[in-house]
């Protein structure tokens, strides 16, 4: 997994990224309440230019297809280039994160599936899902390929 996930993020190996996607979507069935849509962990427009495409928004458009759930590419936007977080440890990630989301479209009542590629110390999905839930999502459920031990 660990050299799959390194390939497809780091690598452009989208072929990788296809793989982990198709095993993730028959592993990981929904929970009994299905989330309304899906979203992405977004990047930050420097970054995403720099990587040239968005590992959760490809793993989020897979899922989607698989479970047949609706796909929010846009519904967050960072709006802070913060440093990597995969060198920072849980209290530099938190904040680091603050105020580095913003949200793009209404989500009053939904229960979101937020998605990223690697869980490490949470930090990243936990601010973006208190946004979230602070713009009224009724509830917030994360789909990740991977967690770091």
């Amino acid at each position: 997994m660990n050299q799959l996930i390194q390939r497809f993020k780091y690598r452009g190996d989208l072929a990788a990224g296809h793989s982990l996607v198709q095993l993730a979507a028959q592993v990981m069935e929904p929970a009994a309440e299905r989330p309304d849509l899906l979203a992405p962990i977004p990047l930050h427009w420097r970054r995403y230019w720099r990587r040239g495409y968005n590992q959760a928004q490809l793993i989020a458009a897979g899922l989607g297809r698989h479970w047949q759930l609706p796909v929010r590419p846009r519904l967050l936007r960072k709006v802070a280039a913060t440093q990597t977080q995969s060198q920072l440890r849980r209290p530099q990630r938190l904040r680091n994160l603050l105020q580095s989301f913003a949200l793009r479209e209404n989500v009053g009542g939904c229960h979101v599936g937020l998605v990223d590629d690697v869980l490490t110390t949470g930090a990243t999905l936990e601010a973006a899902a208190q946004k979230l839930l602070l713009a009224g999502a009724r509830k917030v459920t994360a789909f990740v390929l991977a967690r770091t031990p």
